[in-house]
């Protein structure tokens, strides 16, 4: 995990080398990369949570405009909805009956998969 920034580990860190680090320098350096990170870490991860918040909202926002349009859309739907509904039922019972006599076909006519 990362130290938590203030830790004596960190306290011995040269203050040459923190100079580097504000000015960008010696970025092929892994150790000092890893010093930066654990610098920056309580400052950084505040970012990122705020950078995930606003996404968050953002989705959130998206979701929501998503939602309305569907309720609108529902409520003209509904007449057409309960004419479907009526239609599927009629459709359901006409493929019931294909459905048996093709089974009675098939029944009668073995070499039909």
């Amino acid at each position: 995990g990362k130290d938590i920034p203030g830790t004596p580990s960190e306290a011995r860190t040269p203050t040459r080398r923190s100079r580097h680090m504000k000015e960008g320098v010696l970025k092929e350096d892994g150790e000092i990369h890893e010093v930066l990170s654990t610098q920056s870490s309580d400052k950084g991860d505040v970012k990122e949570d705020n950078q995930e918040l606003a996404h968050l909202n953002k989705v959130e926002t998206m979701v929501l405009k998503v939602n309305e349009n569907l309720v609108k859309m529902t409520s003209k739907l509904g007449d057409m909805e309960r004419v479907m509904s009526n239609t599927e039922i009629v459709v359901d019972k006409w493929l019931g009956m294909w459905q048996t006599t093709r089974s009675k076909e098939n029944i009668n006519h073995p070499n039909i998969r």
